[in-house]
């Protein structure tokens, strides 16, 4: 009877443990998917798209209004977005809706202005995107560490190492099949005046023939030179 319970048991905590297995695993994509989000917005932080400061803000604010609501609502959210998952800024959060309630465009872009920006003067801009992934517990030291517990943390260390570099891959693999565009996605909000344009570096698709005779797209880099149609 105590080798049928004890065979019974090991079955019970080894299914157990398949399981917690599998739940981890599944974190770990869903992890995988958050940080390409973050990388995305951590890449706008450091470029033209973000509004580092009040007046740029409302610069941009303004000119945007001849475009539409919508326009305006989207940009201002996706400040906050940069500073909430691109830094991992958690107080930068502001939600979009309430009971009963739906925040207005002023209200958000209020929480802008004096929330969210003024954060990047009084602290440290990480050097990378947030990472949201399961982590080994904190627990108190009683004597000397086992050697379980010391292999656990190594195997979240190199699952860390993992999904970033998964991360990486997967958000360049996307691209290469023209699921969207690191490079636009920075880019500022307003298009260039016309006669500034000259000196801009540009890139642009175009549909190739492949030598197995399939369309391929390819992206290519140039300069401006000159203004050759300008639309006054």
């Amino acid at each position: 009877m105590k080798k049928s319970f004890d065979v019974a048991l090991a079955k019970q905590l080894e299914k157990r443990r398949r399981k917690e297995e599998i739940a981890l695993e599944k974190q770990y994509e869903d992890a995988t998917e958050d940080y390409i989000v973050a990388i995305y917005f951590f890449e706008q932080y450091h470029s033209p798209r973000c509004w580092l400061t009040a007046n740029v803000a409302n610069e941009v604010y303004l000119e945007l209004k001849i475009k539409s609501e919508t326009a305006r609502l989207g940009a201002v959210k996706e400040q906050i977005l940069i500073r909430n998952l691109g830094l991992g800024w958690e107080d930068a959060n502001h939600p979009w809706l309430a009971v009963g309630h739906t925040y207005n465009l002023e209200e958000l872009l209020g929480h802008l202005l004096e929330v969210v920006i003024p954060m990047s003067s009084i602290r440290d801009i990480p050097l990378e995107p947030p990472m949201n992934v399961p982590k080994m517990p904190a627990i108190k030291k009683l004597g000397m560490i086992s050697e379980l517990a010391t292999d656990q943390e190594k195997i979240s260390d190199d699952k860390l190492v993992a999904l970033k570099e998964n991360g990486w891959d997967e958000k360049r693999m996307r691209e290469e099949r023209g699921e969207g565009d690191g490079w636009a996605e920075k880019q500022h909000l307003l298009a260039p005046k016309m006669n500034k344009l000259k000196g801009f570096r540009i890139e642009m698709t175009f549909e190739n023939t492949a030598q197995d005779g399939s369309q391929c797209l390819a992206w290519y880099q140039g300069t401006i030179e000159k203004i050759l149609n300008a639309k006054i």
